[in-house]
């Protein structure tokens, strides 16, 4: 999110020729949703989900990169209680594990986690929980563990009453794309000219945003309402600045693996190629 809310706060897209307003989802199926619909021109979803939605027949098509789980940092963190037993992946056979929704990288990611550790996904049972709720499913004895992304799980550890089990999202790849920009394949087709000049003023600024954590960190914590303090715990997060079919094809072919996609396709065909 941040090199898109960077951009619009310090003019960058306004001097690009773009009059960019933001307006808040509250998670990625109402965005895609509001993108289908017209209501938004672009949104931000996770890549899985949108894969989904166009295996249901929804023709979006990625256009820019947004963040990266890559195994030098973490997207997010697979928790649990300080006072549960569970410490190895095998533990979690037979548990249920929260997520934020049942087509989200955090349940593949949890899924290849056990299995990668010795344990048996096909045991799993996983519960619908909004992220900054993961933490009171666990107290509540919901689930056993949640899969939470930052900075909710930062909020959620700060509290002193979790702790990490692992970094499970590398267990898909070492490094892939888990949200993009996208926009409705026929606006884009016929907006060409502003898709390109949104992708050149996030490529820019994404890569601007990457190095000056610290000094983005107020701008973040007031869009996403959480303090200052907690977004700079956050493990630093990286942006994409090129949307790469590699690192798109991981969470394709894990997404297909554990049953959330029913066929595996080459990530190039989802991927906004301009007319020429």
């Amino acid at each position: 999110m941040t090199p898109v809310l960077y951009a619009v706060r310090t003019g960058r897209f306004r001097r690009a020729g773009l009059d960019v307003r933001i307006e808040r989802g509250s998670s990625g199926r109402p965005i895609a949703t509001g993108v289908g619909l017209g209501t938004y021109d672009i949104g931000k979803a996770s890549v899985l989900s949108l894969m989904v939605a166009r295996e249901r027949g929804k023709p979006f098509v990625l256009i820019a990169p947004g963040g990266i789980s890559d195994s030098r940092s973490s997207y997010g963190l697979l928790i649990t209680s300080k006072k549960s037993p569970i410490r190895t992946a095998p533990d979690l056979n037979g548990k249920t594990i929260a997520t934020a929704s049942l087509d989200s990288v955090e349940r593949v990611a949890a899924m290849a986690w056990v299995d990668k550790g010795g344990g048996d996904s096909r045991t799993l049972k996983f519960l619908t929980v909004p992220q900054t709720d993961a933490g009171a499913a666990i107290e509540q004895h919901l689930v056993d563990a949640a899969n939470t992304v930052h900075p909710q799980v930062d909020a959620i550890l700060a509290t002193g009453r979790m702790r990490v089990l692992a970094n499970a999202y590398p267990s898909i790849a070492p490094q892939y794309y888990v949200s993009a920009w996208f926009a409705d394949g026929d606006w884009a087709s016929k907006h060409a000219d502003v898709v390109a000049t949104f992708v050149r003023v996030v490529r820019e600024t994404a890569a601007y945003t990457n190095e000056h954590h610290a000094e983005t960190a107020p701008m973040l914590a007031q869009f996403s309402g959480y303090s200052v303090d907690v977004v700079r715990r956050m493990t630093r997060a990286v942006a994409g600045t090129s949307l790469e079919p590699a690192l798109v094809q991981p969470i394709i072919d894990a997404g297909t693996k554990y049953g959330v996609l029913h066929h595996a396709f080459p990530a190039q065909t989802v991927i906004y190629a301009p007319k020429t």
